[in-house]
Formats: structure tokens, C-alpha cells, sequence
């Protein structure tokens, strides 16, 4: 096992939304659990999965420090924090309150024009099995340093599912693209 940072890309729908205090939230599923995902990195070539209580402890301990980066851009100001980590049936639910600052606003509208639409983690692996070939990683235990907003995840079943905004209510125009997009699938 490893203590190095692994990066986790994740998708699906970003929510944004914004509260009568003004406080702008990106949420959606961080980590899908119990899905195993084709992973092609510098640890190598296998199939891992997330089991649901990998971020128990992590959440206890430092949930509310959690940052929200752009594309693990750790060198760069945060978009913003994590309000609530909470683990969920079908993955870790994630909200964030966005900052009022120039790249914040950026990256809400690219998540309100439904250009970013995914979710990545930087963590580090605490618990693990390995199957007998070492081609399966369960991940037990998990270490979360930060969630990005990304073009490219790697989860292809979590990402962004909404936003909340009273800034920008939902134009009719932008109601009817998403009700096509849902007539789509």
C-alpha cells in the first residue's frame, strides 16, 4: 500500500445552487461506491472500487477542510471548501460553497453551461485488498486531500449532479435544454 496522492476522476451531472444568504453550492457524487472502474495510471493497469465507509474516518476528522480545486491544481487559490461530505448509498455526496473570486465565477458558469460536468479526487489509499492476480483493488480506507471540478473523469458513474444559485435563477430557455437532454437517455 501506498501513501502517495492518487487522482480519481469522476462524472455526472454538477447541481449548482445558491441559498437566500447568497452561498453558492456545487454538489454531486465524489466517489461512486461499490462500481468497479478500468484505472490506468502510475500505480498501473487494474480495476478498483470504492466500498462504502472508505471516507468514515476522513470525514470525522477533516471534512469541513476539504477544498474544492480546479483540475488538482493545488498550487492555485481553492474555489472554494466542502460544507457537507456525507457517504450515501451510491457514493460520497459532496457539496461545496464556492468563494466569491474571479476563478470561482469561471468555473460555476463552465458548470452551469454544462462544459464541466466532472468530479476528481486527490487521496491517498489507507486500506485496500488486492485480488490473487493483483488486477482488482477494493479500497477500504481513504485519506481525502481535495475533490476537483475536471473535463475528464475516470468514475464514470459520479460527478456533478446540481447547483444552487438565487443570483441566476433557471432561464425557460436553459429548463428546455436540460428537459431535452433528459428525453436523450
Amino acid at each position: 500500500m501506498s501513501h502517495k496522492l492518487i487522482l480519481r476522476d469522476t462524472s455526472t451531472l454538477l447541481e449548482i445552487r445558491e441559498s437566500d444568504t447568497s452561498e453558492r453550492i456545487i454538489s454531486g457524487i465524489s466517489v461512486p461506491f461499490s462500481t468497479f472502474t478500468r484505472i490506468d495510471s502510475w500505480e498501473g493497469h487494474f480495476e478498483e472500487q470504492v466500498l462504502r465507509g472508505a471516507f468514515k474516518k476522513t470525514i470525522a476528522e477533516r471534512g469541513d477542510k476539504v477544498k474544492l480545486l480546479a483540475h488538482h491544481e493545488a498550487r492555485s487559490m481553492p474555489l472554494g471548501r466542502a460544507v457537507l461530505l456525507e457517504e450515501r448509498f451510491d457514493g460520497l455526496y459532496s457539496e461545496f460553497k464556492l468563494s466569491r473570486t474571479q476563478a470561482a465565477d469561471e468555473a460555476l458558469e463552465l458548470v452551469r453551461d454544462g462544459a464541466i460536468t466532472g468530479l476528481s479526487v486527490g487521496m491517498r489509499v489507507l486500506g485496500e485488498r488486492w485480488s490473487v492476480k493483483q488486477d482488482r483493488r477494493t479500497i477500504t480506507e481513504i485519506a481525502l486531500m481535495e475533490v476537483s471540478l475536471c473535463n475528464f473523469p475516470a468514475y464514470e458513474t459520479a460527478g456533478i449532479t446540481g447547483t444552487r444559485s438565487l443570483d441566476n435563477p433557471l432561464t425557460a430557455e436553459a429548463a428546455q435544454r436540460r428537459l431535452r437532454l433528459l428525453d436523450l437517455g
